[in-house]
């Protein structure tokens, strides 16, 4: 079962009664919230694999290159002084509150170091069924 707020798998906190009728409670991990079904609802969702959403943000340095003007220039690959980076990323699965998010360090930047956020979003990418 998987929540309906992050997407991701939950556990069972109990059976309560409500309105006369039988529903289960469920308990997400990762978002921290609970949310109830009835058995027959229950059922359905099990049934459903919902795909898992990823709304992404990145941000980057500019490319910095010689160039002799400002408009319509090809600027060949010896021009360029410093390729682009990451700066930072923000991201959000659909329906759920948190926002999750990396940037560099002072250090990194001036490195152009991108790895350590690269890593950590490869692994929030390469987990979505779905990039938006």
């Amino acid at each position: 079962m998987n929540c309906i707020y992050c997407n991701n798998l939950v556990v069972k906190d109990g059976v309560r009664l409500s309105a006369g009728e039988k529903k289960q409670t469920w308990y997400c991990k990762h978002c921290n919230k609970y949310f109830r079904t009835s058995l027959e609802e229950e059922e359905k969702l099990n049934n459903i694999n919902f795909p898992k959403i990823l709304i992404l943000d990145i941000e980057t340095s500019p490319l910095l290159a010689w160039v002799w003007g400002r408009w319509k220039q090809n600027i060949h690959l010896e021009q360029t002084e410093a390729e682009w980076f990451i700066l930072s990323w923000s991201a959000k699965w659909l329906l759920s509150a948190n926002v999750m998010s990396e940037r560099l360090t002072g250090r990194e930047t001036m490195n152009e170091d991108d790895k350590r956020i690269v890593k950590s979003l490869w692994e929030l990418v390469n987990s979505a069924d779905i990039l938006v």
